[in-house]
């Protein structure tokens, strides 16, 4: 009886050590990863004036290049290790500081590394929104800063009320009233709060009181809603900053 072995037999043992080889590559590039890249994870909208980190896990030990791209050109290249199934993340030179980026930038963290037959990668990316513009300070007439004080406009007569914020990207601050004021109007470019108040009964009048806030939706800056009130004897209307 020979002892060689048929063809089809040997054709056998051949597909089953491929197959076995395909799964044992596809394992090792193509589940390395447990979480792809995620751009400071947790924080819904990144603004210019926050720095850039990147956060990621393996399957395995690697030793990991992070390459930063702005707008599609490399921007800076880090190198880490990473232990299997820890939080891996960017550090210190692997940030991106907030002084690099600026508004509708897109910035992309590429993590690649090698997996033992070949290379693995993932990516993410993120478009950096405007920041908010400053908190806005509030100023009399004369120049002087107002801070938790009532301000009392006269009757029958105007007083002008100062605001000043900035953005720090540059944009152009628009000011708002959250609400229809009395006595007080706002000029949307300069910031100017102009009140002209007025007695309207006999011995009484209906003070105006508009609270200032520290909080400003992206470029426009509000002021809480006016709450109207009636007092006796009062000869004065209110502004509250």
């Amino acid at each position: 009886m020979s002892s060689k072995t048929k063809p089809w037999a040997r054709e056998i043992i051949i597909f089953i050590l491929l197959a076995a080889l395909f799964l044992f590559i596809v394992k090792l590039g193509f589940a390395a990863f447990i979480s792809d890249p995620v751009i400071n994870p947790g924080i819904g909208t990144i603004y210019t004036d926050q720095n850039l980190f990147c956060h990621w896990t393996l399957d395995m030990n690697a030793s990991v290049n992070v390459t930063w791209y702005r707008n599609g050109a490399e921007n800076i290249t880090y190198n880490t290790n990473c232990t299997a199934g820890n939080d891996c993340f960017t550090k210190d030179a692997g940030n991106v500081p907030d002084r690099f980026t600026t508004k509708d930038d897109v910035w992309m963290c590429n993590v690649s590394y090698y997996n033992g037959t070949a290379l693995q990668w993932a990516n993410t990316s993120v478009t950096i929104a405007p920041s908010n513009p400053t908190i806005p300070k509030v100023y009399l007439q004369n120049g002087s800063e107002v801070v938790n004080t009532t301000i009392y406009a006269a009757e029958s007569s105007t007083t002008n009320i100062y605001l000043n914020s900035t953005s720090p990207d540059g944009d152009v601050v628009i000011y708002a009233i959250k609400s229809n004021s009395i006595s007080c109007t706002i000029d949307q470019d300069s910031g100017i709060i102009t009140c002209n108040p007025s007695q309207k009964f006999p011995g009484r009048h209906i003070a105006d009181t508009v609270q200032i806030r520290g909080f400003c939706n992206r470029r426009i800056i509000r002021m809480d809603k006016p709450q109207h009130k009636r007092h006796a004897h009062k000869s004065s209307s209110i502004f509250q900053s």
